[in-house]
């Protein structure tokens, strides 16, 4: 009798995993929507940066820019997530790490930044329209990375987190600033 109770109870407790999975993924993908948090202008180019968020995934968060002229408006297209048409970059965190703070500034009257979490991310040079830097998915390059390399099975999440930012500041962030402190 204990055996039968205890195989029910197992079932049930994956009939529950399962719809909690499904419901959060259809919480997701419904998310059919970007927030803009941030309009940068730049008066003398007469252009606008929009900085935008969405989810990317189950918590994670994206973030999208879009350059456009000042007097334009935000389309339908622009607001739906999961729609990188138009973005000058695109980046997010899909383990969750270096979210707070994400902003967009104009450098030098030429370089338009992003950061989050204290770390430069991307790097656009407005005179010449290019990406300098970008990387779509630092965490996906950080699992390719020698300091991925350096963690064992006893590692924490924080010390994984730790490595991370060790990746972020030197693939990133220390770019970034060496370039927009030397031109």
């Amino acid at each position: 009798m204990l055996k039968k109770f205890l195989l029910l109870l197992i079932a049930l407790s994956l009939m529950f995993a399962a719809i909690v999975v499904y419901t959060s993924y259809n919480i997701w993908y419904q998310n059919n929507f970007k927030t803009l948090i941030q309009t940068v202008v730049l008066k003398e180019n007469d252009i606008k940066f929009l900085l935008f968020t969405d989810l990317a995934g189950f918590g994670d968060r994206s973030w999208s820019v879009y350059e456009l002229p000042v007097k334009s408006i935000i389309t339908k297209d622009i607001k739906k997530a999961r729609n990188k048409v138009g973005v000058v970059f695109w980046n997010y965190s899909e383990s969750g790490n270096n979210i707070e703070n994400p902003k967009i500034e104009i450098v030098n009257n030429r370089y338009l930044v992003f950061s989050r979490g204290g770390y430069y991310h991307s790097l656009y040079d407005i005179k010449n329209k290019k990406v300098l830097v970008n990387d779509e998915s630092p965490w996906g390059s950080f699992l390719l990375s020698e300091e991925y390399k350096l963690l064992d099975e006893d590692d924490t999440t924080e010390d994984m987190y730790f490595y991370m930012d060790k990746w972020v500041n030197r693939n990133l962030h220390t770019k970034i600033k060496q370039m927009i402190t030397s031109r």
